[in-house]
């Protein structure tokens, strides 16, 4: 079992800006003042004052010519008359719907017609309305008002279904024509900034489009010599695509953003969140002369020299492993925990890994439009299944946009409201800054002088793997607890096996209610996971296997490495960095290989009322996590753990597709029906197999990464 522990951050509250007037606007102001006093004034006054104006240096022109004196006036009494005309007409509204709270069934324009405006009904619904010479559009849906200016042309568009063709028609109809001159052009910006020009027939431009995104409209028309334009954004979406080849590797593209998901240059700090310095920071120097990192006996100062989350470029994957997530010890037993900083994430898809080294073109995206092809169709057919129904992305998905692309907010950061996509902790729906995740596999400790001093307890079938901590209510003759520490060469460590997952999870819950510690969710699995793949992780590369006997921190001589117990090497030397998720010491540890990881999540369909074979599902009172434990009486998901759909026959990638969530690393990784990236096993949650484990075993020439996913 992995342990562990998170805490949300405070908000901040920020004051806008003060919006101040510029000097121009002053003049304005001033020449509106004075406009006031020449319509108030005689001819005569007039003239005479455009004499002394004339003798001041004030010219003619100034006075009656283009953007002149006068004209400013008559332009600014106006605009006086449009303020008026709207504040009436917005009265007039506002008693409408005062009207119609109180059980009025008279329809708008019915009511506007009383009060003296003449009303047409548009094509779109819209109202037209006139009174005294000022004409308006009301929206009947939201009693919004906008001026019908004169000579500006008026837009209705229209997108239409998407076609066999995979190509969607949007139509534009200029609804004011006849009160235009000319319409001189309507042209189409498209997601990818180009412009299509459009033919005009009797105020109708079609144009055919096969790109999903947001396209611009724009329609110019020229009345009395003056030109004027609309503009309108319409959203294309409903373009589908299939794609007949398996999506065998991708690269993941990671953005850091803060509990509010405003993008950042660098993670969330994770300075303060030490629990009240009860969490102590870790760092290594690296020794030359023997070769492995020591640990540091002081506490870095200054952020930057505990952790550096560096991304690396392409030519950089396997060689500059420089990124430096940070590290910590729970002061209490000594435990060491990686923190993993909120982000939004994309994948992007290639054939397999070759094609990605060779620069072919990528053929799919998942970010947050849902799995797309290169052209933002959604795809709902992959490799001759049926995605539909499991491409939908859910209404509590939260993306934010960088550079015109659409990234997911991992759901492992979201707060309460999203327990079921993996999500829950925080003190609201922003959720947390980051999470501490257990650096290696847990082992057991025990303490035969009442806590202390604690020593190294190998589990066995036998000889106490299912059993609870002291914490945790066990009745062990002496103290037991969970920790997270990598064997050594001056002490054999085992991870802690043969335990049954509702005792994992009680003993991942209870290890320090203080930290919010808990089993980990395949939601946070995937966390890790997908930083792990990223610029900030291994960038694309694999994670050394750990194929020791099921020794924390240890890495064999390559990916993937035979089941050889003398052949593995420490987590502090070279070759045994290549086995955590940075590929050096400050990564954690154990993704790949050693013993069988569980996630706290199960299908919701299971009653867990018996045992089955050898697949340890209840606690030693027949109790089992997902419907009697502490947290979860109803089988719904917690933010502790996540209820997932079982099924109860292998409908391959469709059902597959369905039941992963976004961010758990399931289904955006799948290869097929049977793999994920790296050819990492795959099988669904069965409802005869209700559970879940992650990470794999060590396995004679097997490939199991972070990627792999068993039912249990």
């Amino acid at each position: 079992m992995r342990g562990k522990n998170r805490k949300p951050i405070a908000s901040c509250l920020k004051l806008p800006q003060f919006t101040t007037m510029n000097v121009i606007d002053g003049q304005a102001g001033l020449v509106l003042y004075s406009s006031l006093i020449f319509y108030s004034l005689t001819i005569n006054n007039i003239l005479n004052i455009i004499v002394l104006l004339i003798f001041a240096g004030i010219s003619i022109q100034m006075l009656v010519g283009e953007g002149g004196i006068l004209q400013n006036a008559r332009e600014a009494k106006d605009k006086t008359g449009e303020a008026d005309a709207r504040e009436e007409l917005n009265m007039y509204l506002m008693e409408y719907s005062g009207n119609k709270s109180l059980g009025d069934t008279t329809d708008l324009k019915t009511f506007l017609e009383s009060k003296g405006y003449t009303v047409e009904v548009r094509d779109d619904g819209k109202l037209e309305v006139e009174k005294d010479g000022y004409k308006f559009i009301v929206d009947p849906d939201t009693l919004s008002v906008t001026l019908k200016e004169k000579g500006k042309p008026e837009i209705k568009v229209d997108v239409g279904e998407a076609t066999e063709e995979e190509k969607i028609t949007i139509t534009v109809t200029v609804t004011n024509e006849d009160e235009l001159g000319n319409i001189d052009s309507v042209t189409l910006t498209t997601p990818n900034g180009d412009i299509l020009q459009g033919t005009v027939t009797e105020g109708v431009a079609t144009f055919e489009v096969d790109e999903n995104g947001t396209y611009t409209v724009e329609v110019k028309a020229t009345t009395d010599g003056t030109q004027k334009s609309t503009k309108q954004d319409v959203k294309v979406d409903k373009i589908t695509a299939k794609i007949d080849t398996t999506l065998d590797y991708g690269t993941i593209d990671v953005i850091w953003v803060d509990e509010n998901n405003n993008i950042q240059d660098k993670p969330e700090s994770p300075s303060e969140h030490l629990y009240n310095n009860t969490m102590k920071k870790v760092t290594w120097t690296w020794n030359e002369d023997t070769k492995k990192w020591t640990e540091n006996d002081t506490e870095p100062t200054k952020d930057e020299d505990w952790y550096s989350y560096n991304a690396l470029d392409d030519t950089s994957k396997d060689d500059n492993l420089t990124s430096h997530w940070a590290n910590a010890k729970n002061m209490e037993d000594e435990s060491y925990f990686v923190w993993i900083p909120r982000y939004a994430y994309r994948i992007t898809y290639y054939e397999n890994e070759q094609s990605y080294i060779d620069g072919a073109e990528p053929l799919a995206y998942f970010d947050g439009n849902g799995l797309v092809d290169k052209k933002g169709a959604r795809i709902t057919n992959l490799f001759g299944y049926s995605i539909e129904n499991g491409n939908k992305m859910d209404e509590k998905i939260q993306t934010v946009t960088k550079d015109g692309k659409s990234y997911i907010v991992h759901p492992a950061f979201y707060g309460p409201g999203s327990e079921d996509l993996g999500g829950g902790f925080g003190t609201n729906e922003k959720g947390i800054a980051g999470i501490w995740v257990a650096k290696y596999e847990m082992s057991q400790e025990g303490s035969y002088d009442s806590g202390k001093t604690w020593d190294f307890r190998e589990t066995t079938y036998r000889g106490g793997g299912s059993i609870l901590t002291t914490k945790a209510g066990g009745k062990y003759p002496y103290p037991i607890r969970a920790v997270s520490k990598p064997a050594t060469e001056e002490k054999e460590i085992k991870c802690w096996r043969w335990s049954n997952i509702a005792n994992s999870y009680t003993n991942s819950y209870y290890y320090d209610r203080n930290k919010e510690s808990h089993l980990i969710k395949n939601s946070e699995w995937g966390a890790v996971a997908y930083l792990t793949h990223s610029q900030y992780g291994r960038n694309g590369y694999e994670i050394t296997i750990n194929n020791s006997t099921f020794y924390p921190g240890m890495a064999g001589d390559y990916v993937s490495a035979g089941n050889d117990s003398d052949v593995h090497h420490f987590y502090n030397t070279t070759k045994g960095g290549l086995a955590s998720t940075t590929g050096n010491i400050y990564g954690v540890y154990d993704m790949s290989g050693g013993a069988y990881e569980y996630t706290a999540i199960y299908a919701k369909d299971y009653k867990g009322d018996y045992f089955t074979g050898s697949k340890y599902y209840l606690d030693e009172n027949g109790n089992n996590f997902a419907n009697e434990a502490q947290n979860n009486p109803n089988g719904s998901s917690t933010k502790y753990a996540t209820a997932y759909n079982g099924i109860n026959s292998d409908d391959k990638l469709t059902v597959r597709y369905k039941e992963g969530k976004v961010g758990d690393a399931v289904k955006e990784v799948m290869t097929s029906t049977e793999t994920a990236w790296f050819s990492d096993t795959r099988t669904a949650i069965y409802l005869g197999t209700p559970f879940n484990a992650r990470g794999g075993m060590r396995a004679s020439g097997e490939k199991r990464w972070n990627f792999q996913w068993s039912g249990y």
